[in-house]
């Protein structure tokens, strides 16, 4: 009775208590070893949320941000674009290198925000065979290759430029003909960079001799417009002041101001309708302007007020390419005329800083 007791818990007290003394069991050290073995082979599993990373089942892969493929070209293009400039004599008069510099590094900063991996941004695209019907996409991949950028780089190709007429039509980029159906493929969240950053490179544009072909206008007014319209009025009215106190050829350059201002003025008022009211008689003037240095102060923070103003407008021109060339134009006109002036071009006009 008590050997049977003893074999059933292990033999007499005196040989339990050895086999503990001496560590243990088989059974025990069996378990601990295939735990340590599994925790090695789960220790050596990695999460990885690349793009390249493999296909996990109930792993989430990177979702990409809002415009990602639209803000990579554009920094390769920004990018490539102060390459240029810091070797063309042309658009190092313009300052184009650090325009073009400061306006990659907003980008890049951007991309960083997001956290969009290095590898995506610095990634070569996808090269086509060259068969494919333009804007065609190939099976499997758009024609705009693995992340959404257009295949070769840089539209256009930074390369072999040389002349001020290949830089220009290199800084048109996604305002160019071929490109353009695709100028309002931008949301709401980074519509006002976008925009403010195509304004900049289409002022340059014109400074090397190269136009931008603009589209019609939609019949639609865009959001922001009216509140534009009233800093339209405010500008003619201080410009008629600046005309008033110059002469010669300031007084022609405040003459040809008022007559676009005042076709601006009749084209906007038609697109809002009565419902914006009459404007008022007189506004108040930031300093006493008694003579020509006075008002050309005058209208050089004119003009910058204008500019300001027109980020009012930026964020309409999203989700629509008519819309965003309209609002790019009255961005670069108004850059041009500010110009005359003393007012520097910035490498994104209509951002407030």
């Amino acid at each position: 009775m008590i050997r049977d007791t003893q074999a059933a818990h292990g033999g007499p007290p005196h040989e339990r208590a050895a086999t503990s003394a001496a560590g243990p069991g088989r059974r025990t050290m069996l378990t601990a070893g295939g735990g340590l073995a599994l925790t090695a082979l789960l220790g050596g599993c990695r999460v990885r949320l690349e793009d390249d990373a493999p296909r996990i089942p109930l792993i989430p892969t990177r979702t990409p941000i809002p415009d990602e493929a639209l803000l990579i070209l554009a920094w390769r293009e920004c990018t490539e674009l102060a390459r240029v400039a810091a070797t063309l004599a042309a658009l190092q008069r313009l300052q184009g290198a650090s325009l073009h510099t400061e306006q990659a590094e907003t980008l890049r900063s951007v991309l960083a925000t997001g956290r969009v991996p290095d590898s995506v941004v610095s990634a070569s695209p996808a090269p086509t065979t060259g068969r494919e019907a333009p804007g065609a996409a190939t099976p499997g991949s758009t024609s705009e290759g693995a992340s959404g950028i257009p295949s070769g780089g840089p539209a256009g190709g930074g390369g072999g430029v040389r002349t001020a007429t290949e830089a220009g039509a290199l800084e048109l980029g996604p305002l160019r003909v071929d490109r353009r159906s695709g100028l309002g493929a931008v949301t709401p969240t980074h519509a006002a960079l976008w925009l403010s950053m195509l304004a900049c490179r289409s002022r340059l544009a014109a400074q090397l001799g190269v136009a931008t072909p603009w589209q019609p206008w939609p019949e639609q007014p865009a959001d922001g417009e009216a509140t534009f319209l009233q800093q339209v009025r405010g500008t003619l009215y201080a410009m008629q002041v600046v005309a008033v106190r110059t002469s010669g050829a300031a007084r022609e350059r405040a003459t040809a101001d008022l007559t676009w201002l005042d076709a601006l003025r009749i084209r906007l008022e038609s697109r809002a309708g009565s419902a914006l009211g009459a404007p008022p008689v007189g506004y108040a003037l930031p300093f006493p302007v008694t003579d020509g240095p006075s008002a050309a102060r005058l209208a050089a923070h004119a003009w910058s007020g204008l500019q300001d103003a027109s980020g009012a407008l930026l964020v309409a021109g999203s989700g629509d390419a008519a819309r965003a060339s309209m609002v790019v134009q009255l961005l670069t006109d108004v850059v041009a005329h500010g110009s005359a002036w003393g007012v520097r071009l910035r490498a994104f006009p209509g951002l407030v800083r």
